[in-house]
């Protein structure tokens, strides 16, 4: 009996030795508590890696106080040791962030329901290239919910969506592009809130958009849609001639109409 218990016990730390090495093999993986007490103080909505000029680091934005006890207002960078304000921070929550070059070099780009930013009015959007907070244009006349750098054959833009109407004053149903200087429409728009963009694509990319709506540019697509080079621009599928959102015999005949008409 004796024997066995003995070769049961060198049997477990043998075991567990197999595991612990099975474990690193692969990469163990786990979450963990590094930002520092308190972390944010309420709510994270978005987050991106930037660089500043610094460094790279992780921006985080939403509708928080404090970040690991440090005042920071709605935004705050963590450069993997400690966290920063940018700032003053926004008046009021951040629901998005990207990184886009808008020719000046790399800049953070932040979305919200802020009519401020570092004391700046910049309505709804703002830019930091890492000192100061800066407007684009007039800003939006309602809240950006999603954002995402495309590139549609004219160069790298940002594109924004939201529930906004107009952007730099012109108007934009709820999705525009901004160059780095102005702001412009996608043809008519998306017909309810936009909440989601994002750059895909082999070869030629397209912009998808994801939200509340049931049309894109007048073209019938439920809660997505993408937006890219001509004839696809905002389309659900190529074969949809008549543009009722299905591929069926109602765009054969509406092909054979076009055809027997000819060109203008």
């Amino acid at each position: 009996m004796k024997m066995r218990t003995s070769l049961r016990l060198l049997a477990v730390p043998a075991a567990l030795g197999l595991a612990t090495a099975g474990a690193h093999a692969q990469g163990f993986l786990q979450w963990g508590t590094e930002f520092g007490v308190g972390d944010v103080d309420d709510l994270a909505l978005a987050a991106v890696e930037f660089d500043d000029g610094s460094g790279p680091a992780l921006y985080v934005a939403g509708d928080f106080d404090t970040a690991g006890g440090v005042a920071a207002t709605n935004v705050a960078k963590w450069d993997g040791a400690s966290w920063m304000p940018l700032g003053n921070g926004f008046d009021n929550r951040v629901f998005t962030v990207a990184v886009f070059d808008d020719g000046a070099g790399s800049a953070l780009y932040v979305g919200g329901r802020f009519i401020t930013a570092g004391g700046v009015t910049v309505n709804r959007i703002a830019r930091w290239g890492g000192v100061a907070w800066s407007p684009l244009g007039s800003g939006l006349n309602g809240n950006p919910f999603g954002m995402a750098v495309y590139d549609d054959a004219a160069g790298p833009a940002l594109y924004v969506t939201g529930s906004f109407t107009t952007a730099g004053g012109i108007p934009a149903d709820r999705v525009a592009k901004w160059n780095g200087t102005t702001w412009s429409a996608l043809d008519t728009g998306i017909n309810g809130t936009g909440v989601a963009l994002a750059s895909y694509g082999n070869g030629q990319a397209h912009l998808y958009a994801g939200g509340t709506f049931s049309a894109a540019g007048g073209v019938s697509s439920d809660q997505i849609a993408k937006w890219g080079p001509a004839p696809s621009r905002f389309s659900r599928c190529p074969a949809d001639i008549d543009g009722d959102g299905d591929a069926d015999v109602g765009d054969f005949f509406a092909f054979v109409a076009a055809f027997a008409a000819g060109c203008p």
